[in-house]
């Protein structure tokens, strides 16, 4: 019986510390969001303005490594952001399984590579 609750307990001490690590990485990818949603209007809004925007200048642009850099990292931080707030709310409802957890992560990882995939086109 003692080794049934030491492991309860130290899968517990495991979630919790997970748990942790997702509060803090959330709390950095809402920084990042902001700073780099910040450059990415200040480049495509404020640098020309009355610059009327096109096709082809967006597909011009998607080919330099700094704007494919901005838009992965603007993927990947919005992604992780928008997913684990998803987690967090279903928590707060008490909506908690291990399936959930991997449906999400699942869906993250999928869309990541559809994002990524999608912006290689450009290339």
């Amino acid at each position: 019986m003692a080794g049934i609750a030491g492991n309860l307990l130290a899968v517990r001490e495991r979630d919790e510390m997970l748990s942790g690590w997702t509060w803090l990485f959330q709390r950095i990818t809402a920084f990042f969001l902001i700073l780099v949603l910040g450059v990415h209007f200040w480049i495509l809004h404020y640098q020309n303005p009355g610059e009327i925007l096109v096709y082809a200048d967006a597909a011009r642009r998607l080919q330099t490594a700094l704007f494919l850099t901005v838009d992965s990292l603007l993927l990947a931080f919005g992604l992780f952001h928008a997913l684990n707030g998803l987690h967090n709310v279903l928590e707060d409802f008490n909506v908690r399984s291990r399936s959930i957890t991997f449906v999400l992560l699942l869906v993250g990882v999928g869309l990541f590579i559809m994002g990524i995939y999608s912006l290689w086109q450009f290339v």
